[in-house]
C-alpha cells in the first residue's frame, strides 16, 4: 500500500549490523577517546548451539578491533600487550564465536 500523499515515512538508520542471524548485539556503549576518535564496546552473544564465523558491520570504518577485557584504560590505549586483535577491513569486524558464546569487543573508528 503506497503512503498517503503528504505523509512521510520515518527515517531509518543503523549503527551496527550483525551476521549470521543467530548473533545478537546485547549491549553497545559509544564514547570518545582522548585522541578524539570514537570507540564502542560491543557485547555479542551467539544465540545458537553452532559456533562459527561472525561479522559486525558498522556505519563507519574501523581503525582497530580487539577483545575487550573490561579494563577502562584499554579504551584510550594505542597498543596493549596481551590484547587479542580481531580481523577488520573497512567497516567490518570478523571473528569466531562458539555456540552460546559471549564476547566483548572494543572497536575504534576512523576519523572522518
Amino acid at each position: 500500500m503506497p503512503p498517503r500523499q503528504g505523509w512521510m515515512s520515518p527515517r531509518q538508520g543503523w549503527i551496527v549490523y550483525a551476521s549470521p542471524a543467530g548473533l545478537l548485539v546485547s549491549a553497545l556503549e559509544v564514547c570518545r577517546r582522548r585522541d578524539g576518535k570514537l570507540a564502542a564496546v560491543v557485547r555479542v552473544i551467539r544465540t545458537q548451539n553452532e559456533g562459527g564465523k561472525a561479522t559486525l558491520r558498522f556505519c563507519r570504518d574501523v581503525s582497530d578491533a580487539m577483545r575487550y577485557s573490561g579494563e577502562p584504560s584499554a579504551i584510550d590505549a594505542d597498543s596493549e600487550e596481551g590484547v587479542t586483535r580481531l580481523d577488520f577491513a573497512g567497516d567490518q569486524v570478523r571473528f569466531t564465536l562458539g555456540g552460546h558464546g559471549m564476547l566483548d569487543i572494543l572497536v575504534v573508528f576512523t576519523r572522518d
